[in-house]
């Protein structure tokens, strides 16, 4: 939850962004953003919550097995 920086309960574009660079990772582009929000049916100027934020982290692996 340390990347919800303002605890307003969403992560945001600039939130994610900052996250993954203190990782280490690569910044989000809008496109990247666009698409993860209308996968979890966020608005993006509000952003996303953490629980979609784990939705979108496993979207790539297989869970059905």
């Amino acid at each position: 939850h340390n990347i919800d920086v303002d605890n307003n309960g969403f992560i945001s574009l600039e939130e994610l962004n900052q996250a993954s660079i203190q990782e280490g990772g690569d910044e989000v582009t809008r496109e990247q953003w666009r698409l993860m929000c209308d996968y979890v049916s966020a608005k993006e100027n509000v952003g996303i919550t953490f629980k979609d934020f784990k939705k979108i982290h496993g979207m790539g692996s297989d869970n059905s097995k």
